[in-house]
């Protein structure tokens, strides 16, 4: 399968985050603090995996910006700015794959924040 590029992720990293290599790299300065973390709340005990992921052009859902697959208790720790995206999706399975919730459009997500998404009432807060 053969991966498109769009034309942003060929764009330099600000001089703040990165060398001036194309995002698409995700290479970063040691020092840079930029991104977000995120961890569910209130789990419940048949989740097995969970996913989050986010389109960084808010207007055209691709998710470019995906966690994998993370166990109940593992935080995401995206490290690039999220440009405060409201197309913040988390969704989790079971043991058996069956969805056991499937979310989006959350945020607004703001750089150098740290959230919780509450499996419960399936909405997100900053920590």
């Amino acid at each position: 399968m053969t991966r498109e590029f769009e034309l942003e992720e060929w764009l330099p990293m600000s001089p703040m985050e990165g060398p001036p290599l194309p995002r698409f790299f995700n290479i970063l300065w040691p020092w840079y603090k930029g991104g977000f973390t995120l961890r569910l709340t209130n789990v419940p005990p048949k989740l097995a995996l969970w996913n989050a992921n986010f389109a960084e052009k808010s207007f055209e859902y691709k998710p470019l910006a995906d966690s994998g697959w993370l166990e109940p208790d593992e935080v995401w720790e995206y490290p690039s700015d999220p440009l405060g995206c409201t197309t913040l999706r988390v969704w989790a399975l079971d043991a058996d794959n069956h969805i056991l919730f499937d979310v989006k459009n959350l945020g607004p997500v703001e750089n150098g924040k740290d959230y919780a998404f509450d499996c419960l009432t399936k909405t997100l807060s900053k920590v």
